[in-house]
């Protein structure tokens, strides 16, 4: 929710996702937009997914079943890009636009090795964080840390020296911002 906090909500109650009517705010206007569209594509979603677990990567079935969910998640993209240039001050936006994962993109140093840090400054998080961070609603906090756990956990080598470079960037990074710092030093997965 926004600063304005007033607003009608209207639904049927056999179906209220796809009946929601709300008139006075734009913030749980968007939210509801968002979840129809993702709503109606996770179907399709589990099903291109199921096919790429069980087909060799190799395979002319996991080529089809990967191409259609890049193609899915490409269209999930071009959406929520829409609602973002159309309510670039909401605070959906700030929201949902800090939870989406950049583009992996592999750096290398010069002399051929991954270049992490660069890799870090991806994976930065932007100031309107700080908002959500203040949020209590555990399903709120968990934006950013989805998305350290992911650099932590799937993308940063596991070894001690790649994780503690990491870790260390990513401190020192938000060493000025006092609710990076706690929310970030806390967590789980900077623990080396």
């Amino acid at each position: 929710m926004g600063e304005d906090q007033e607003f009608q909500i209207r639904a049927k109650v056999n179906d209220i996702m796809g009946t929601v009517e709300i008139e006075g705010a734009p913030e749980p206007e968007l939210f509801y937009k968002n979840m129809r569209f993702q709503s109606a594509q996770e179907p399709e979603l589990r099903q291109v997914s199921a096919v790429m677990r069980n087909s060799p990567a190799d395979s002319p079935q996991f080529e089809q079943a990967k191409a259609r969910q890049t193609e899915l998640l490409d269209e999930r993209k071009a959406h929520l890009e829409e609602i973002f240039r159309k309510y670039p001050d909401a605070f959906f936006t700030t929201f949902k636009r800090s939870g989406q994962n950049p583009d992996f993109v592999n750096y290398y140093k010069p002399n051929g090795d991954m270049d992490t840090l660069r890799q870090v400054v991806d994976y930065e998080i932007d100031s309107g964080m700080v908002l959500i961070l203040r949020m209590s609603a555990c399903c709120t906090r968990r934006c950013p840390e989805n998305k350290l756990k992911r650099y932590i956990k799937d993308l940063t080598p596991q070894n001690r020296d790649s994780l503690l470079n990491v870790a260390d960037a990513l401190i020192q990074k938000v060493l000025p911002y006092k609710p990076y710092f706690q929310f970030f030093s806390q967590l789980d997965c900077l623990a080396v």
